[in-house]
Formats: C-alpha cells, sequence, structure tokens
C-alpha cells in the first residue's frame, strides 16, 4: 500500500485579488461617508421647531454666535444653537431622552422628536435656496 501523504495546504477563503477589491470597495465607502458629512458651501439653514403640531420657531443656524432657546409651551425642554452652527436638544424631561441621543443636527431633512413632549425640530433650508436631495447626506438607518 502506497502511503498517503497528508495534506498540510491552509484552505484560501479570498484570493489576492478578492483583497484588492474589497479594499477599493472600503476605500470609496470612507470616501463617500466624509464626502456626505458636509453640508453644501452656502447653503442656508433654519431650524423649525413644532410644538403640538404647531409651528413655534424658525431659528437661523448662522456659525459663531450660540444660543440656548427654550418655549414657554414647553419649558422643561431646551435646545442650544452650536457655534458651528448645529442646533440639538440638550434637556427634556422625557424618560427615555431618544431627542438627546439623536445629537447636533446640521443638514436640511434632519429632525429629531421628543415624542412624549410632542416636540419635533427639523431642519430646512432657507426659502429661495437650491434644496437639490442629491446634493445633501443620504440618510439611512445603521
Amino acid at each position: 500500500m502506497e502511503e498517503q501523504k497528508k495534506s498540510t495546504r491552509i484552505p484560501r477563503f479570498m484570493k489576492p485579488r478578492d483583497l484588492i477589491i474589497l479594499a477599493v470597495l472600503v476605500a470609496a465607502a470612507i470616501i463617500w461617508f466624509i464626502l456626505s458629512r458636509q453640508v453644501p458651501a452656502g447653503l442656508q439653514t433654519e431650524a423649525v421647531v413644532h410644538i403640538d403640531h404647531v409651528e413655534v420657531a424658525r431659528i437661523p443656524l448662522v456659525p459663531g454666535n450660540p444660543l440656548d432657546y427654550s418655549f414657554p409651551e414647553r419649558p422643561s425642554v431646551h435646545f442650544h444653537r452650536y457655534e458651528d452652527g448645529s442646533f440639538a436638544f440638550v434637556e427634556s424631561d422625557c424618560p427615555d431622552k431618544v431627542c438627546i441621543k439623536e445629537g447636533r443636527l446640521k443638514q436640511p431633512y434632519h429632525y429629531a422628536a421628543c415624542l412624549p413632549n410632542m416636540v419635533v425640530v427639523t431642519i430646512e433650508a432657507v426659502e429661495g435656496q437650491a434644496t437639490d436631495p442629491s446634493d445633501l447626506e443620504i440618510d439611512f438607518v445603521y
């Protein structure tokens, strides 16, 4: 009987060509993510605050002037406009704090909501500005 040689070869699941394709796809995804996070130059935005389905304020999001906001309809909910022109919930008496965890909102079509207090903040482009959705960040669930 002939002696059978045991294979000491390690199975390869990926070929070098597959690694190159994977590296190119990862690099393209990283570049797309970085570029999509930027607000188009010259686009003026404003935060629109709705309480009980009624618009109570339109706050221009201009960089360089941080301010705190609160409204008499919901005195327990506080907002902050940051120096970079972003806007966020900073305090709320709701139990889960999802509105605060949303973080800073800056780009048009971004929104945050405090459902127990019935407060919704959306970011919109100032009227008269072109708002081509293809120029803005693509929103997705992650």
